[in-house]
Order: structure tokens, then C-alpha cells, then sequence
């Protein structure tokens, strides 16, 4: 007994002496470099800034941090220069990229003039960070490919990604590394759907000159 409870104030004193316990502590929110790969050109798709829907209370932060006991002190957010919806955005870009489509960003306006290029849309329906006794980061991502102004839906899928680590010191290097981890796996089955026959067979497939 005498031997766990120096155990937590150890913790609690490192945690307390990363100076980030208290308040919003923002983070790096980024994916390991993808493993160089060959592939061929394979399509145009149109890409919409993905939507934030988590719920409303969580939109704010990514995370939350804890004190030994269980209790919040504070959260953790995306960069101020950055939002969620605009990294995650980029980063399953470059996960489509990966398997060889051509990608344009488009706004809402522009949507409306899209014809016949298949238009990828993603909902962010969890994105959190969490610890006690363990740092743990949980990822969903819906994704939903259609033709406008059609509103039938061609391919959809959801996206997940989990990771979690028993080291708990509270320091922002740690929060870093279980996103980091998370949203690998995430991606990494971002890309095995991208690559898949039934997602390409949506989408015309790109002419190479010789």
C-alpha cells in the first residue's frame, strides 16, 4: 500500500511539474511519414473539408487531462493556427495521394458546380484523448464518397483508429505520441479502403500518356 501511494505522488509531482496540468495545453497533431510505395495514377476526386461531429461540449479541445485520482485539471487542444477538421482534412489528402488519386480541395460554393467528379466528405466523430493510470487516444472517421448533385451515396465507410500506453507522466510528448500512434493506424486503414477495388471502381480512372 505504502509502496502505490509513492507511486501516485511521484506521478502527481511529475505531472504537477511539467508545468501543462492546469489549463488547455495545446499539441502537435501529425502521422508518422508514410512508407514509400509504387503506385500509379488511378482518378480524379473532389475533397470537402471534413466536418467537426463530435458533440458540441467536446469541440473545443481533443482531450482531456487528469490527476492521479481521476479528476480533469485541464484539456488539450489542436494548435491555435490549426483546427481539427482542416489537419485531418490534409492528412487522409495525403492518405488518397498515397494510393495514386488526384485530389482537389473544394468549398461548399464550389461544390454545388461539381460534375461527374465523385466527391469524398468526411464526418469526425471522435477524436479524444483520455488517461488514468494510461494515456489512451480514440479515433472514428466517417467517410462517405458520392456524385453530386446527387445525393445517393456510392461508398461509405468508417475509419478508426486506437492506441494506448501504460507510461503516465502527463507530459505533452506523451499526449503527442499516442495521437501520433492513433491516427497511424487510422490512416493506415484509410489507405487499405483507398486502394481497395469497389472505392476505385466509383471513379474514373486516370489516363497515363506513355
Amino acid at each position: 500500500m505504502n509502496r502505490s501511494r509513492h507511486t501516485c505522488s511521484v506521478c502527481l509531482l511529475l505531472f504537477l511539474a511539467s508545468g501543462c496540468a492546469l489549463g488547455t495545453t495545446g499539441v502537435q497533431i501529425g502521422h508518422s511519414p508514410f512508407e514509400a510505395s509504387a503506385v500509379t495514377a488511378r482518378g480524379l476526386l473532389a475533397v470537402a473539408e471534413f466536418t467537426d461531429s463530435r458533440p458540441p461540449e467536446r469541440r473545443e479541445f481533443i482531450g482531456a487531462k487528469r490527476n492521479v485520482f481521476g479528476m480533469v485539471l485541464g484539456h488539450i487542444a489542436a494548435p491555435e493556427d490549426e483546427t481539427l477538421e482542416a489537419l485531418l482534412t490534409r492528412y487522409f489528402v495525403e492518405a488518397l495521394e498515397q494510393t495514386g488519386c488526384t485530389v482537389t480541395l473544394v468549398s461548399l460554393h464550389e461544390i454545388k458546380l461539381l460534375e461527374e467528379t465523385p466527391l469524398l466528405e468526411g464526418s469526425i466523430d471522435q477524436f479524444w484523448l483520455d488517461l488514468y493510470t494510461a494515456t489512451w487516444h480514440n479515433i472514428r472517421v466517417s467517410l462517405s464518397l458520392r456524385e453530386p448533385p446527387k445525393p445517393e451515396l456510392l461508398w461509405q465507410r468508417t475509419i478508426e483508429g486506437s492506441e494506448t500506453n501504460i507510461l503516465w507522466l502527463g507530459l505533452k510528448s506523451e499526449f503527442e505520441k499516442v495521437i501520433r500512434q492513433a491516427l497511424d493506424k487510422a490512416l493506415a486503414g484509410a489507405i487499405a479502403e483507398f486502394e481497395s477495388e469497389e472505392f476505385a471502381s466509383h471513379f474514373t480512372v486516370t489516363q497515363v500518356e506513355p
